[in-house]
């Protein structure tokens, strides 16, 4: 790490769906979905909620102090929620934090962050069932260098492999630093190797990394080289968004790893910001090498939303959580899975691995640029709903569901990123609790959905 100078838990928000969190399935009806830019098919899945559990326990990882005089405010040592995997043992889960902490800073600029604990190490945690109504940690792993030295989740540095001019800031003693690493993780994708190994997606670069069981990493794979990283990923993929870059990994029964980016990449910005166009990359650990990979468009319903993970129910389907930002009960909140097939889609890969990917069209658009994809002869996978966690989760009270894990032929499980239970004030840039609609501090839990008909 480089330093340069200047009370309301799952069960009680559930009650509406689940009284006090008993075993008592309820089933819901699916409404078509109406709106104006429906790229989709509705699904005909019936859904029923098996389970809401708490993320447990929470404990305190800091008081922070941002300005001398003011109240401290918590911040706790949750976190686990970013991506879900099962764990060893029926009913554990594997819960990935992201890199830590942090608000956008200055207010008004999302290209800064303040890192309240900037030596946070991200963790995976072991979870296995509490009683009916939670999941315990009874493992941390700490994600470290292979040295055993754990990892930070502060910005890269200038120079870096996928930089993007993000800075991290600390406050302490009264003083401001600039704060970064360049061996740093922004964990956010998860899947678990037959032989217990973890894969990860990592925002920065954006890389797939893969650690052993201990979380000591094994290789990092990026869109260009660097501390600890190989080339093995499209050049293109370093054109990533500031804070969105790969959010989802999986692993085929083939053995394939697949991830998906969390929004357009700004290729360039202005197209990207305006862009549907979300890239899978289907990467083959036994060629680590970009011209080994595919690239696969998923289209967005509107540019305003993101992809948060993709799970692989055989080699060619896959679960795909899309949302918008708000907390439900915003008026038109989207928060939804769907299933979707590569099959049939065009692979979009650049085969001469340009910084700028495949171009289109006469004047060399770029994929981002691309408005009239069949014009341009791309097909994007094909998708359709399966859980609108807005209207099959009737009182899903979360702004951020982050991991989805198939457990079965029938079973989806939902996990949400808390934040450490803290947020910015986009006006002042302060540290705040993170509050739920009702008023109370937002943490972990994770909810069992069964889905019919069953999806392999």
């Amino acid at each position: 790490m480089t330093f340069r100078s200047p009370a309301f838990g799952a069960c009680a928000i559930a009650a509406l769906v689940l009284a006090a969190c008993a075993d008592a399935p309820t089933a819901t009806t699916r409404q078509p979905i109406v709106s104006a830019d429906v790229q989709a098919a509705a699904g005909s899945y019936a859904v029923t909620l098996e389970s809401v559990r708490e993320v447990v326990p929470r404990s305190l990882l800091t008081s922070y102090v941002q300005v001398p005089g003011n109240p401290a405010v918590k911040v706790w040592k949750t976190g686990f929620g970013s991506a879900i995997a099962p764990g060893p043992t029926a009913g554990s889960f594997f819960l990935l934090t992201d890199r830590g902490p942090n608000i956008d800073y200055p207010a008004g600029t999302p290209d800064g962050k303040l890192f309240p604990a900037p030596r946070y190490a991200p963790r995976i945690g072991l979870f296995t069932p509490s009683g009916a109504n939670a999941l315990r940690l009874v493992q941390s792993i700490d994600l470290a260098l292979p040295s055993g030295k754990t990892l930070t989740g502060l910005p890269l540095p200038p120079g870096s492999c996928g930089f993007t001019n993000e800075k991290g800031y600390v406050l302490e003693r009264g003083s401001l630093f600039v704060v970064s690493d360049p061996n740093a993780i922004d964990s956010e994708g998860l899947a678990v190797g037959l032989n217990g190994d973890f894969w990860i997606a990592d925002e920065y670069g954006p890389f797939i990394a893969r650690f052993d069981p201990a979380g000591r990493q094994v290789a990092r794979f990026g869109p260009c080289a660097g501390p600890g990283v190989t080339a093995g990923l499209p050049a293109v993929l370093a054109t990533r968004r500031a804070n969105r870059g790969m959010e989802g990994i999986t692993i085929t029964p083939s053995g394939l790893v697949v991830g998906m980016m969390q929004s357009p990449l700004d290729n360039p910005r202005a197209a990207g910001r305006a862009s549907r166009a979300l890239r899978i990359v289907v990467f083959d650990p036994t060629q680590p090498s970009a011209a080994a990979t595919k690239q696969y468009v998923y289209l967005a319903e509107t540019p305003a939303l993101l992809s948060s993970e993709i799970v692989a129910i055989d080699d060619t389907h896959f679960l795909v959580l899309e949302r918008d930002g708000n907390l439900p009960g915003v008026p038109g909140t989207i928060k939804r899975i769907y299933k979707i097939d590569l099959a049939g889609a065009t692979d979009e890969s650049d085969p001469a691995n340009g910084t700028t990917g495949k171009s289109y069209g006469v004047f060399g658009a770029t994929l981002e640029a691309v408005t009239d994809y069949a014009g341009a002869g791309i097909v994007p996978v094909s998708k359709e709903v399966v859980v609108d966690l807005m209207t099959d989760l009737v009182g899903y009270p979360h702004d951020k569901p982050e991991g989805i894990a198939l457990i079965g032929a029938d079973r989806i499980v939902i996990s949400n990123d808390d934040d450490f239970g803290v947020v910015g004030d986009v006006t002042t840039g302060l540290l705040l609790r993170k509050a739920l609609l009702n008023g109370v501090t937002d943490y972990n839990s994770v909810w069992t959905v069964r889905v019919s008909p069953p999806l392999r």
